[in-house]
């Protein structure tokens, strides 16, 4: 059975942090092919792009840069 009749992601909202680790990598990648729109979040800048994800490079430890503008 596929994971997509399984699990409705669609138009889910997820907030991934490390991202572009090994784990966090795997984890945005799944829940993209599940049709979730996924915002990472990652101390360090990537060169991947996937669909349905935005990428933001900042430090999430530090409140100040995590508030929307």
């Amino acid at each position: 059975m596929k994971l997509e009749k399984i699990y409705n992601l669609k138009e889910k909202v997820f907030i991934v942090t490390g991202g572009t680790g090994c784990v966090g990598n795997n984890l945005l990648k799944n829940l993209s092919l599940l049709g979730a729109k996924v915002e990472s979040i990652d101390i360090e800048k990537t060169k991947l792009k996937m669909k349905n994800v935005n990428y933001f490079d900042c430090d999430s430890i530090i409140e100040k840069k995590l508030k929307y503008r």
